[in-house]
């Protein structure tokens, strides 16, 4: 598979808004780049540009990915 096919399902799984996918692309990555995609995911959510479904979906794997209060 070339790396441009395999970056866009990352994605693709990373921002599906479903936490199956996103779990199983996170368990893919190396150390490297979990700490790279999390840094944009934390970007997409939080900083101005992003489109409001970016935003939503980029939190949604945050909550998925990141420990935080249970509710």
């Amino acid at each position: 598979m070339d790396e441009i096919e395999s970056l866009t399902e990352l994605w693709e799984a990373m921002l599906s808004e479903e936490e199956v996918p996103v779990r199983l692309a996170w368990s893919r990555l190396s150390p490297e780049g979990q700490t790279s995609v999390l840094a944009h995911l934390r970007a997409m959510a939080d900083e101005e540009g992003w489109q409001p479904s970016q935003r939503k979906a980029a939190r949604a794997a945050l909550r998925f990915l990141e420990p935080g209060p249970s509710h």
